[in-house]
C-alpha cells in the first residue's frame, strides 16, 4: 500500500463529472496520491480513476480532453456511513486500496478515508485465538452445508473481517479453534498469507467448549493471549485492549458492554401486598460478555488436556487459583453475528 501521508482535506481529490482526463492527470500529480473521485453537482459519487486507469487510457489512445468519466471505474468499493470503522479496514485490507469512500443511503460521497489512518503496521506480538468450531444452531438452515465462521456479512465471511480487523491492528499470529466443518474453514483461509498473517488450526475431535482448545497452545505460547469468539463483529480497539491487560498486570481480562433493556409494560412496584406505585416501561442497562478476552499464559495452563471447559468456568477457576480478572469496558460497535438478528441488522447498513 501506498505510503505517504494522505491530505488534509479529502475534498482535494474530488473532480467534477464534467472533468477531463487532463485533469485528472494533474489532480492525481498534485495530490501525489494514486485516486481521485469524480463527484456530480449533487454531490453523488460518480467514479474513480486511479493510475491504472490513465495508463490505460493512453493504450486505447484516448485523448486528453477527453471526460474522465469515460475512463473511470463507476462501481467503486465504498463504504457506508453507517458501517462500523471495522469495516472500512476490512474493505481496504482485503482490495488493497489507498484510500476508500464514504457513501451515505443515497450515493452521495461525504468522506473518505485513507490507509494510514485505519491501518497500523506496528506489529503487535501477542498471539489471537479465535473459537470458531461451533455448530451455530441459531442461524438454523444458513448452517447446514456453511460453519458459522464463512457466513458472509457484506460479501465476505465473518472470521475474515475478524483477521483482517486484527491484522490491520498489527496482529499477525493467529490460532483458529475448528470442529463443524473445519476443512472449509481451512480451505478457505489457508496458511493466512493471503491476509499478510500466519494461522495455525486447532482441531477438535470433540467439542470442547469455548475455553477446552486453549490447552492445545499451552507449552508453545509464553505470553498474553487474545481470544475472540467466530461470530463477534466489533470496533473495540485490540490494540488498546492488550495494553490495558498489560498496564494493570492481571492474570484475565474480560471486555464487557453495556446493554440496555427496555420493559415494554408498565412495571408494577410492591412491598409484600400493598400497591407502591407503577413504572411505565422502564430501561435498565447491564453488562454483558462480548465474547473476547484476554489471558495470561498461566490462566491457560489451568486448562486440562482434551477438557471440556467454557470460559465462564474457566474464569471462576482463575478465580480459584487467587487469580485476578480485570474487566475492559467499550462502548463500539458489537453485534453477535451468531444472533439472526444481528447478522440481519448487520447486513441493512453495508454498501
Amino acid at each position: 500500500m501506498h505510503e505517504e501521508n494522505p491530505p488534509n482535506n479529502w475534498r482535494d481529490i474530488i473532480l467534477s463529472e464534467n472533468a477531463s482526463i487532463k485533469d485528472a492527470i494533474e489532480k492525481l500529480n498534485i495530490s501525489r496520491l494514486k485516486t481521485v473521485y469524480i463527484v456530480s453537482e449533487d454531490g453523488i459519487l460518480l467514479g474513480s480513476i486511479n493510475d491504472g486507469d490513465i495508463r490505460r487510457s493512453f493504450y486505447d489512445e484516448r485523448g486528453l480532453n477527453e471526460k474522465a468519466i469515460n475512463i473511470s471505474n463507476t462501481s467503486p468499493i465504498v463504504g457506508g456511513e453507517q458501517e462500523p470503522e471495522n469495516l472500512y479496514r476490512s474493505k481496504i485490507q482485503f482490495n488493497n486500496l489507498f484510500s476508500l469512500p464514504i457513501v451515505d443511503t443515497n450515493f452521495k460521497l461525504t468522506n473518505v478515508i485513507f490507509n494510514t489512518v485505519l491501518i497500523r503496521r506496528k506489529k503487535r506480538d501477542t498471539p489471537v485465538v479465535i473459537m470458531a468450531g461451533g455448530f451455530g444452531k441459531r442461524l438454523g438452515k444458513l448452517t447446514i452445508d456453511t460453519p458459522k465462521p464463512l457466513i458472509r456479512v457484506g460479501g465476505v465471511p465473518i472470521i475474515q473481517h475478524i483477521i483482517q480487523n486484527l491484522s490491520g491492528l498489527g496482529f499477525k499470529e493467529f490460532h483458529i479453534s475448528l470442529h463443524y466443518l473445519a476443512e472449509k474453514i481451512k480451505g478457505y483461509l489457508g496458511d493466512g498469507s493471503e491476509y499478510g498473517v500466519t494461522i495455525n488450526y486447532l482441531i477438535e475431535e470433540f467439542p470442547l467448549g469455548t475455553a477446552g482448545c486453549l490447552n492445545k497452545i499451552s507449552g508453545s505460547i509464553r505470553r498474553d493471549v487474545i481470544i475472540v469468539n467466530g461470530d463477534v463483529f466489533c470496533d473495540i480497539n485490540f490494540s488498546e485492549l492488550i495494553d490495558f491487560h498489560q498496564k494493570n498486570k492481571k492474570d484475565a481480562t474480560v471486555v464487557i458492554k453495556k446493554h440496555k433493556i427496555s420493559n415494554p409494560y408498565g412495571e408494577v412496584k410492591v412491598c409484600e401486598n400493598e400497591f407502591l406505585n407503577i413504572v411505565e416501561k422502564p430501561t435498565y442497562y447491564s453488562f454483558i460478555n462480548t465474547g473476547i478476552y484476554v489471558l495470561s499464559e498461566q490462566s491457560i495452563k489451568l486448562i486440562n488436556e482434551n477438557e471440556k471447559i467454557d470460559m465462564p468456568n474457566l474464569l471462576k477457576r482463575i478465580q480459584e487459583n487467587e487469580g485476578k480478572i480485570n474487566v475492559f469496558k467499550t462502548d463500539e460497535y458489537w453485534l453477535d453475528v451468531g444472533n439472526p438478528i444481528d447478522l440481519n441488522r448487520i447486513d441493512k447498513i453495508i454498501i
